[in-house]
């Protein structure tokens, strides 16, 4: 499965509304009885309009019909096609699941649930193109179609559902028998037993000479409590919840281990000593054996390439069977990176600069990096005043160069500071002989120093520049909430669009980040009691039920800190379904199943990487093939008997058994593949089984087994030739041989 077969190339919108005219009329016109227009949808029969379960279906079709009108770009299968439950009396039979196959549907087999006392129908869900939609629910089999889309609210409780994690709740799948190594600012274990696990594993190596089991945060503003909730937040303080939404808190694994560490120390939420970072990956993997890390930390290091020592312990851990999922960082939006070229003997353009007062001690300070490989090119970067003229009190530092070949520069102009927005100017200088791109990122940090023209590119930071960090990025899952305080909010991020703030790709060196979007704006989870103190609530406090005046052990906070423990927890998910798959394996399930949409446009990307997280999808995905171990024959009688064994099957719905004919003028096969019958499978397992078929055919054929998941997907086996034996037409009795009277 590849990006381009994900993509729907429906691109006029009047296309769109035509065949869907034209589905409805055709099927309107096989009936008697008189169409009616639902929501602006001509054509549909009233007929079958009776088999809508609820308007949320046709609510949501015409809603992508409408949004169609105003895109000419290509639409997303998102788009253009619409996640239902079908209700049934039965299982689907094969002849439904080929109708809808045949109509561009994906059938996710393994949601089957059956009909019970208080529910006469049973459901399965499947993804149908908006066109096949009247095709599909014309089937007799057919009881009643409904939406199983909800509109994306904030919270743990709407990130869930955007990344349709509920779905995979359903389906058992909670990341259970997973642990979830969480390097964070601190954690508030009072939540142990109702929203945390009650076996909370923890070492605090903001001192790693004096490491114990503290991790409670004194100061800052409860990062680490917020990042866990995320995680694997079991959602047991808001099960009654009826705001924002409604639902529990739940973070993206509810069913994983924790094992936290926390890397600061208590006077704020910085973890600014990279040693700390290192140590704790270090025991994530060796001490505690964890199968996620979760790292929500980051800045820019001198070189943007990599080589930094978080990056490669980061790279350890991958190599060492752990996944890394590291935050791209907020710098998107910072105006603070600029980038350029310069040919040789000669300066750059220009580079303007804005001075902003901020109320501390401004600095113009900058960090020049440019990657020459083996090559030492010598660049250097001048300073000018509002005027540009040159400003000669700048400190250059001595020029080093990564393990990467990449080179950096540090430099400043000495203390300044104005009470109004001041102008100045950069230039870089290149004495060497050939052309070179460079890099300029603003070092001081204080907010006050910004790039006029500033490139949101390669701005992700450190270690999610890592080789094998897995690194997300941010999207709003919604854009308002309401604070316990009885207020309504509104975040400045439009719902399901890009954070601005989010860190930016590529790598200076063009490696592909970030490599996946999660939500990250308008999140709802644990509230760190140990520092947020107050005696009442402020506008980012939520309520357990929501109802203003109650418990609120909830907070709004935003940021690719917040995204990236969505991812981890999808991680986890992935690893209950698949144990023994690889780190790489992994990233390669979450990238593969990211999604397209408007705000994403063509994929992959610097900005949104392979898309927005889907852990429904990804946990489908992540199912390893069924693994056969031996596909043979035997002569039973005049009959063909097929036998074949499996070592490990996951979602397997069964086999079809094929068949093809050998001429008898011909020792090889001619002729088609004819199936000649089916036996069931055993789902997901992990001991071997046996299976067997008998053909009765009585002539030469060559065999083949069509395996097929219980989505749809299939595969085949290789093929074996074998000859029944025909029937005697005489009898007669030969001597035996060998025998002692008969030696030749």
């Amino acid at each position: 499965m590849t990006k381009g077969a994900r993509s729907y190339i429906q691109t006029a919108t009047v296309i769109l509304l035509g065949i869907l005219m034209l589905a409805f009329a055709a099927d309107a016109g096989s009936h008697s009885s008189s169409s009616t227009a639902v929501r602006g949808i001509p054509g549909l029969s009233s007929l079958h309009s009776k088999k809508i379960g609820s308007g949320t279906l046709i609510d949501h079709i015409a809603g992508k019909v409408e949004a169609a009108q105003s895109h000419t770009s290509s639409l997303s299968k998102s788009a253009s096609s619409v996640m239902t439950a079908i209700y049934t009396e039965q299982a689907p039979s094969a002849a439904l699941l080929s109708r809808l196959t045949d109509n561009g549907a994906r059938v996710y087999r393994d949601t089957w649930t059956p009909p019970s006392k208080n529910h006469p129908l049973g459901f399965f869900l499947a993804q149908i193109p908006i066109a096949s939609f009247a095709d599909v629910l014309a089937a007799d089999e057919v009881k009643k179609m409904d939406s199983a889309e909800r509109e994306s609210l904030p919270a743990c409780n709407a990130a869930a559902r955007a990344v349709k994690a509920d779905l995979a709740w359903a389906q058992g799948l909670t990341g259970s028998g997973v642990k979830i190594g969480i390097l964070d600012s601190g954690l508030d274990v009072g939540y142990a037993g109702t929203d945390l696990p009650l076996g909370i594993e923890a070492a605090d190596y903001s001192d790693l000479s004096n490491i114990d089991s503290d991790v409670s945060n004194t100061a800052g503003f409860g990062h680490g409590t917020h990042v866990t909730g995320i995680a694997l937040g079991r959602g047991v303080l808001s099960q009654s919840n009826i705001g924002n939404g409604g639902g529990p808190y739940k973070g993206m694994a509810p069913g994983a281990q924790l094992v936290f560490f926390k890397i600061n120390r208590d006077n704020n939420d910085n973890a600014s000593t990279i040693d700390a970072q290192v140590a704790a990956i270090h025991a994530a993997v060796d001490l505690y054996h964890v199968n996620v890390i979760n790292l929500s930390y980051g800045d820019w290091d001198a070189y943007h390439d990599g080589s930094d020592p978080v990056s490669q312990a980061i790279d350890w851990a991958y190599d060492h069977n752990v996944s890394c999922f590291v935050a791209a960082g907020n710098y998107g939006s910072s105006a603070r990176h600029a980038s350029g070229y310069v040919t040789p003997g000669a300066m750059s353009d220009f580079i303007e600069v804005s001075m902003t007062p901020t109320g501390y001690l401004q600095y113009l300070k900058f960090n020049l990096v440019w990657s020459d490989g083996a090559d030492h090119n010598d660049l250097s970067l001048l300073y000018y005043d509002s005027n540009k003229q040159p400003l000669l009190n700048v400190t250059h530092d001595a020029t080093t160069e990564s393990p990467r070949g990449t080179e950096s520069q540090f430099s400043q102009l000495n203390a300044v500071s104005y009470e109004q927005t001041k102008t100045f100017y950069l230039r870089v200088v290149n004495n060497s002989a050939v052309t070179q791109n460079f890099h300029l990122y603003e070092n001081n940090g204080r907010g006050g120093v910004q790039f006029v023209y500033p490139d949101p590119n390669s701005t992700v930071t450190t270690p999610g520049v890592a080789d094998h960090a897995f690194t997300v990025g941010a999207f709003a899952s919604h854009s308002k909430w309401d604070g316990a305080n009885g207020s309504h909010n509104l975040s400045g991020t439009d719902s399901n669009a890009v954070a601005a703030y989010s860190g930016r790709g590529p790598r200076i060196d063009g490696l592909m980040k970030p490599n996946l979007l999660a939500p990250g704006s308008v999140i709802i989870s644990l509230r760190d009691k140990n520092v947020y103190t107050l005696s009442h609530p402020n506008n980012f406090w939520v309520d357990d039920d929501g109802i203003s005046g109650g418990n609120a052990n909830y907070v709004v906070m935003e940021g690719t800190s917040m995204a990236t423990p969505a991812v981890a927890g999808a991680a986890a998910i992935l690893y209950q379904q698949s144990a023994s798959a690889t780190p790489q394996q992994i990233y390669d399930v979450l990238m593969l199943t990211g999604e397209q949409d408007s705000f994403t446009g063509s994929l992959p990307n610097p900005m949104c990487g392979f898309g927005k997280l889907n852990i429904f999808a990804a946990a489908l995905e992540i199912a390893l093939p069924v693994e056969l171990t031996s596909f043979t024959s035997n002569l039973k009688g005049l009959s063909v008997q097929l036998v074949w064994q499996t070592a490990t099957e996951t979602n397997n719905y069964g086999f079809e058994v094929e068949r093809r004919s050998i001429a008898s003028t011909n020792t090889h096969s001619s002729g088609v593949w004819t199936t000649i019958g089916f036996v069931e499978g055993n789902g997901t397992s992990a001991v071997a089984h046996s299976y067997s078929f008998v053909d009765r055919s009585r002539s030469a054929a060559t065999y083949r087994l069509r395996q097929i998941d219980r989505d749809g997907r299939f595969t085949y086996t290789h093929e074996i030739e074998a000859h029944a034996a025909a029937e005697p037409k005489e009898f007669a009795l030969a001597q035996n041989y060998p025998n002692p009277f008969n030696p030749s």
